[in-house]
Formats: C-alpha cells, sequence, structure tokens
C-alpha cells in the first residue's frame, strides 16, 4: 500500500508496510516540515489490507470534516493534515493474489463484434448514458484542494475576506467556508500564545543571568567601570524585548501568520 502526500513542498510516496507515524517532528517516520503540522498528527496502521488512522495532535480533517480518535479508511478517502493532502492507495488490482474461481484468475471473455448498421442505435434497454465516475471524482477533487489552499493562504497572511470570496466561487458552501477561516485563525492565535509564553520565559531567563552578574560585579567593586554597564545593558536588553514581545502575544493573542 502507497501513502500518497501533496504539499507545498510537492509530492511524495511512501510504502505503509505496518505502522507510520505523520508530523513535523524529525522522530516521524514520514516529515512534514509545516508550522502549521503538529509534532506527531497522525499515525496510519495497516493490518492485512485494511488501514486505520488515529488522530494524535493539531487539527486532522477526513475528507473535509474534523476528525479525532481513530478511523478506518475506505477507498478515496482523503486526509488534510495542515496544508498537506493524503491518500492511502488500498488494495487496488493486482495487489492480491489471484485465487482460483476469482475473476482476476478467469480468461477474459471474447467481446462481440458489432454489427456496423446498429452502431448510432442506442439498445432499448439501455437507457440514458451513465454520467462518468471520473467527473464527480474531479468535482470533488477540486473542492477539497480549493479547501487545503485556503487554509495555507490563511496561514501565510492573506485576507480572510479574500480566502471566503475564492472558496465561494470554487462552490464551497458560505457555512464551511466561514468556519474553516475561523478555524484557522484561532490556530494561529494558539499559535501567538505558545509562542509569547516561550518569549517571556526566554526573556526572563536572560535578565535574571543579567541581573546575578551585575551584583557579583558590582559586590566585587567593578561597577565604577562605565564601559563593563554598557556591556551589561546591551546584554540585557534582548531579554527586556524578548519579555515585552512575549507578554503582547500571550495577553492579546494577534494571528501570528507565516509570511516568508
Amino acid at each position: 500500500m502507497a501513502v500518497n502526500v501533496v504539499g507545498p513542498g510537492g509530492a511524495q510516496c511512501r510504502t505503509l508496510s505496518g505502522r507510520m507515524t505523520i508530523g513535523s517532528s524529525g522522530s516521524s517516520d514520514l516529515i512534514l516540515d509545516h508550522p502549521a503540522v503538529a509534532a506527531h498528527a497522525v499515525t496510519l496502521s495497516r493490518e492485512g489490507f485494511a488501514v486505520t488512522v488515529e488522530a494524535l495532535g493539531g487539527v486532522v480533517a477526513l475528507n473535509s470534516s474534523r476528525m479525532q480518535g481513530v478511523h478506518r479508511l475506505d477507498e478515496g478517502d482523503e486526509l488534510k493534515v495542515g496544508p498537506y493532502r493524503i491518500r492511502v492507495s488500498l488494495s487496488s488490482a493486482g495487489s492480491r493474489p489471484a485465487t482460483p474461481g476469482s475473476p482476476a484468475a478467469l480468461p477474459a471473455l471474447a467481446k462481440p463484434r458489432s454489427n456496423p448498421s446498429s452502431a448510432g442505435a442506442p439498445s432499448p434497454s439501455s437507457g440514458p448514458p451513465a454520467s462518468a465516475p471520473g467527473a464527480t471524482l474531479s468535482a470533488a477533487q477540486a473542492r477539497a484542494r480549493a479547501l487545503i489552499d485556503a487554509r495555507a493562504k490563511l496561514i501565510w497572511g492573506e485576507p480572510p475576506g479574500l480566502v471566503i470570496s475564492e472558496l465561494l466561487q470554487a462552490g464551497v458552501r458560505q457555512a464551511e467556508a466561514t468556519a474553516l477561516v475561523a478555524e484557522v485563525i484561532a490556530e494561529l492565535r494558539w499559535d501567538a500564545r505558545r509562542r509569547g509564553a516561550k518569549d517571556l520565559i526566554k526573556g526572563s531567563v536572560i535578565c535574571l543571568a543579567v541581573s546575578s552578574v551585575f551584583a557579583l560585579l558590582n559586590s566585587a567593586g567593578f561597577m565604577r567601570f562605565w564601559s563593563l554597564t554598557i556591556v551589561l545593558l546591551a546584554a540585557g536588553a534582548p531579554g527586556v524585548i524578548a519579555i515585552v514581545v512575549g507578554g503582547y502575544r500571550l495577553l492579546l493573542a494577534p494571528p501570528l501568520y507565516y509570511k516568508p
């Protein structure tokens, strides 16, 4: 079975032989290096010709619907992890060994020779021609691609109103487009708070270290040298900046876009 991934870095294919962890962490079996992908996003498990997927972290969607827990995949199902689309090619023709009596083991029957005089006449019992299944599949794929592209555009800072209008033009319902935009902005705000907390911790550690060095040198009588004071102030400036930026992100939580 093959795991096909399409995303910002192009397309890639991996073989699924047992258990595969997908995420942005370096310890994942399939690494999707993108800030919108959780460290460990999903796990694919194969048992014979059945494949199950388990959502581990972040936002994971199965056929455009957010999923949690464990689900069994069917042929044609599509996973969305951040801006990536993942499909698992399940058992197909030639993947199972042919057994006696099975359709794959039977010889092909000779096609009846067509009658030229009735080539253009439809069969009385044939009815109207059935619609090609590929057309419906292509429309579904185009809609899924529009949703994935919209998520990526929002992450990179495109205005939400423009993204919603593009989704409506692609045939996505207003409620679904609005829900997608709200979900992505909520993720970006959460990421802003997370990074803000990291900045606060980093800035506090820097300021604490500089203050300790200042107190130590002051007790030893070295702070009478202005050059040393300037050096300590310069060393503590990044910590003060990190505290201010971290507090702003943590309290106001502006959407943190990933612009190149």
